[in-house]
């Protein structure tokens, strides 16, 4: 359980990563005139919290593990974390919708949340961050 506290606690500090990105694009930007297509911040802002996990997970969730420091082992094990997050992303946000027809928001929200953080531990340990 260990293991998983410090997951949640890695993927906490994405969730700030990535909505201070998202802010920082959509509405520190707005202030000077310049202004950058929602879709893209979102993506943006997704990349750089998934780098921020993968780092995380890495260096602290992971850490007992004896990783390479290869630049192509490196560069391969973030690539499968990239692959990992999208997909458990995609998981998350088809929950909800299909959550968003039958409960509130909120339930839909939280269970889609709960279906990418499950698959994202257990893609990350299974198939990321092994020896």
């Amino acid at each position: 359980m260990l293991k998983y506290s410090k997951f949640a606690i890695v993927g906490g500090v994405g969730f700030i990563a990535d909505a201070s990105v998202y802010g920082i694009l959509s509405y520190g930007f707005s202030v000077t005139g310049f202004e950058i297509d929602p879709l893209i911040t979102r993506v943006v802002a997704f990349w750089f919290a998934a780098s921020v996990t993968w780092l995380g997970n890495r260096y602290f969730t992971f850490s007992n593990i004896a990783f390479s420091h290869r630049r192509d082992e490196v560069l391969g094990q973030f690539m499968k974390h990239m692959t990992s997050a999208h997909f458990s992303g995609i998981l998350n946000i088809a929950s909800f919708y299909f959550l968003l027809a039958h409960t509130g928001e909120a339930y839909a929200f939280v269970i889609g949340v709960l279906v990418g953080t499950v698959t994202n531990y257990f893609l990350s340990s299974k198939m990321v961050f092994v020896r």
